[in-house]
């Protein structure tokens, strides 16, 4: 039998060994670290998921844990959170008023806890499906901490080992038990992935032309002729060309280019939405000859796709040389051009021998007027707040009293809605 000395001894030593077993022990009872974590935006709702590593256990906690918990510290204001500590002066409070829970890495609750998989050194695993809503503004730091959850496995010890935050939580976390783990004792931040945008507009390549005259000519005589090129689509354009065949005194030529807001174009070698082009041109005419009808065609080229073209015809009627007409009709349209603001902006027709004027916006027909109704003109008001931006066309169609030479006319004027005003200019 063992003296008592003896006895003390062998006491002592398991004792000793008992002290030598609990060091590992306290060396695991740090938590679970976050790894990674993202949040995804749907409208005011966020929904967190990420992976976690264990690296300080070294059995596998399948068999010895309930499982590894998940809490969020949402950082809402409108919804506080519930107290853990405070690292670094900045205070982690998780969950809200109605959920101080520690989840599953499913986003469950009370039990289900999973340990994820044992990689033969520590387990890992990952977790999903924490969301949250916010009042007002998601704000910028949202991060995530992981609990040891203790009990059998899938099933906690107590309410306790459940408890997020607060009075009598789970203090076996990231943030206060992980000065051993290579996070250290941390919040892990989430990074936050922003909701989709809209989604681009679909490309409407288009451009526009607009052609006109002289309301008669003299036959014999060249005949001098406008054309305005605009881009009334959404895609810029390049290459753009035009061709006018009666053009055959002066070809088209260059007489102006300017931007939406009205300035000088700063991008000429593009016919950009908004952009008005403008030029001249003049075409022969013989002694005998008692119209010139001609035909304009303007091309472009979009960023990608097939070029797109528009046309435009202009007819003057001719008279012999020393022959004026018996009862000459005339008319000429006034109007903003340029770039216009949102107010209101009025179109005039005024001549003589004229019979009714029909406008039209854009090829929309606006009214007729029979008399006119502002003075000597015939009038048409256009609200610059109802246009959408970009360019515009104004169409008066003239229709003179029946023994009036020519019987119809045709007059177009061209401008843009842009977002900064500009003191309309007026051309007649």
């Amino acid at each position: 039998m063992p003296s008592k000395l003896s006895r003390r001894l062998l006491r002592s030593g398991l004792l000793a060994a008992v002290v030598t077993l609990a060091v590992p022990a306290l060396a695991a009872a740090d938590a679970p670290d976050i790894t990674s974590a993202t949040g995804t935006v749907s409208g005011n709702t966020v929904t967190i998921s990420g992976t976690w590593a264990w690296t300080t256990h070294h059995s596998d906690c399948n068999t010895d844990r309930a499982g590894v918990g998940i809490a969020i510290d949402w950082g809402d204001p409108g919804q506080p959170g519930n107290h853990v500590t405070t690292l670094n002066g900045v205070s982690i409070d998780v969950g809200t008023p109605s959920d101080n829970q520690v989840h599953t890495t499913s986003g469950g609750t009370g039990s289900g806890f999973t340990c994820g998989t044992f990689n033969g050194s520590y387990n890992t695993g990952s977790f999903t499906g924490l969301t949250h809503t916010y009042s007002g503004a998601i704000p910028s730091t949202i991060c995530a901490l992981a609990y040891d959850v203790h009990g059998k496995p899938g099933i906690p010890n107590g309410p306790q080992e459940t408890t997020a935050g607060g009075d009598k939580h789970n203090k076996d976390n990231g943030a206060e038990k992980n000065g051993q783990t290579p996070a250290g004792n941390v919040c892990a931040q989430v990074s936050i992935t922003p909701p989709p945008g809209p989604p681009p507009p679909s490309a409407n390549p288009q451009i526009a032309l607009a052609k006109s005259g002289p309301s008669s000519g003299v036959a014999g005589n060249d005949v001098p002729f406008a054309l305005t090129i605009t881009n009334p689509g959404n895609q810029p354009l390049s290459n753009v060309t035009i061709s006018d065949p009666r053009c055959d005194a002066v070809a088209p030529t260059l007489q102006s280019k300017s931007g939406s807001n009205g300035a000088t174009d700063a991008t000429p070698n593009t016919l950009d939405p908004g952009d008005v082009w403008v030029y001249v041109c003049s075409g022969h005419t013989a002694p005998g000859d008692t119209t010139i009808h001609n035909v304009g065609t303007t091309t472009g080229t979009p960023p990608s796709g097939p070029p797109v073209s528009a046309t435009a015809t202009a007819d003057v009627p001719l008279f012999a040389q020393g022959v004026l007409p018996l009862l000459p009709g005339a008319a000429r349209l006034r109007g903003p051009t340029g770039c216009v603001s949102s107010a209101r902006h009025v179109a005039r027709v005024t001549g003589s021998r004229i019979a009714r004027v029909s406008f039209y916006v854009d090829g929309r027909y606006v009214g007729t007027r029979t008399r006119p109704n502002s003075g000597r003109s015939y009038t048409v008001t256009v609200r610059g707040s109802r246009l959408r931006r970009g360019a515009h066309i104004i169409t008066a169609r003239i229709t003179f009293a029946a023994d009036t030479t020519p019987k119809t006319k045709t007059i177009r004027i061209a401008f843009a809605r842009c977002a900064r005003a500009v003191q309309p200019k007026f051309t007649g």
